[in-house]
């Protein structure tokens, strides 16, 4: 999300009311005929050495309403900054988070360093799809997050027979995966024991990558509690050339 700082434009100084002279100078009474010209010949010199205050910048006025400027705008840059940051926070915290891929297991569908978009409100009000792109906390490194497709939802049988997928006895039409076969991993590999036709337990998911030639996924780890999804992936917005939505 962009940070702006706001636009905010001190007064010119030039623009300023200068600082007015002795009350009095040009008062009726010395503007008369019979203006004593002592008398206003020392005014003059008051007036005169008015200017030289000012002339000299030892206006008190000003240096305080210049110095109330300057705390005023520290004062509102700082409000800015929380306020930004505080926005930044619950966007990224609630909201919308953006990854990285760091690697080539959901080819060709998110490719190697593209970055994307999470949207963490979705399945707050309603529920995981067949098809949904997710991130979730990796059940290896609980510090990693992956990012992978659902393929099965709770109670669904999944096989691998022929290099296909088969949800509920039916092949698994997957356009995604650019009819690269499904295997299952090298005994290993794995860091549970699937035995297949597997039946996804309630409150979980099956997940694959798409690039399923180079993917650790639900075939290494198992099934992925739905209580560790982070966010449903709907776009990639980098590269800019590239930037695309997602299923």
């Amino acid at each position: 999300m962009d940070q702006r700082k706001p636009n905010i434009q001190l007064p010119d100084p030039a623009q300023e009311s200068l600082v007015e002279g002795p009350r009095g100078l040009w008062s009726d009474e010395h503007a008369s005929v019979g203006t004593d010209f002592h008398e206003f010949h020392d005014h003059g010199e008051a007036y005169g050495e008015t200017l030289r205050l000012a002339e000299d910048g030892a206006v008190p006025g000003r240096q305080r309403t210049r110095g109330r400027m300057f705390g005023q705008f520290v004062i509102e840059l700082l409000i800015a900054l929380v306020i930004a940051f505080a926005l930044t926070w619950c966007l990224k915290t609630f909201v919308l988070q953006p990854y990285e891929v760091p690697s080539g297991s959901m080819e060709p569908t998110i490719m190697t360093g593209d970055k994307i978009f999470a949207d963490k409100v979705t399945y707050f009000f309603s529920s995981v799809e067949k098809g949904n792109i997710i991130v979730f906390q990796d059940l290896v490194d609980p510090d990693r997050v992956l990012v992978k497709r659902v393929v099965g939802l709770p109670g669904d049988v999944i096989e691998l027979k022929n290099g296909h997928v088969y949800v509920n006895d039916k092949w698994l039409y997957e356009y995604y995966t650019h009819e690269t076969e499904t295997f299952e991993p090298d005994q290993g590999e794995r860091h549970v024991e699937i035995t297949y036709p597997f039946t996804v337990p309630e409150g979980c998911v099956w997940v694959m990558g798409d690039n399923r030639t180079s993917s650790a996924d639900s075939r290494v780890f198992g099934p992925v509690s739905m209580d560790s999804i982070q966010g449903h992936v709907f776009m990639v917005f980098w590269p800019l050339n590239e930037i695309r939505i997602l299923a």
